[in-house]
């Protein structure tokens, strides 16, 4: 069975930092656990990132343009189009509402029900957490949001 890859948006380098890279990778590793290959459209600093991103298994773009510009949404779109992901994971701060409402695409109860299953309680997306750093509040877990 051919599933379809996930496509992580992501940069890491001293200025932006490398956290959004290594939860990203996290992330990988547990869809590779479930036969879902990985691919990093990112602009790494140094260049010798992109090995680590290949060692894990993962295949690497090198991004023209950092994660959340208007030309950045051009060339995600395109590798969307040609990849055809089942998820496509932005972890960039820069990323606005317009950014994201390009990408945008309608969860299905089978991908929130994998979400759920892969996410622990506490973690980052479950409801209530709100990191200071991000606009955006904590996910509404599919189960909760059902009571």
């Amino acid at each position: 069975m051919t599933r379809a890859p996930i496509l992580f948006r992501v940069d890491a380098g001293p200025r932006q930092g490398w956290e959004h890279l290594s939860r990203c990778l996290v992330l990988a590793a547990a869809m590779q656990r479930r036969r879902r290959p990985a691919y990093f459209l990112a602009q790494l600093e140094p260049g010798s990132l992109g090995l680590a991103v290949k060692r894990a298994g993962n295949d690497w773009l090198d991004a023209d343009s950092p994660a959340g510009t208007p030309d950045d949404v051009e060339e995600t779109i395109q590798e969307v189009r040609r990849l055809k992901p089942a998820a496509v994971v932005v972890d960039a701060p820069e990323a606005t509402e317009d950014y994201l409402a390009a990408l945008d695409y309608d969860f299905t109860a089978e991908d929130e029900a994998l979400v759920d299953r892969l996410v622990v309680p506490g973690h980052a997306s479950t409801p209530g957490y709100n990191d200071p750093l991000y606009p955006i509040e904590g996910r509404i877990a599919a189960t909760a949001a059902k009571h």
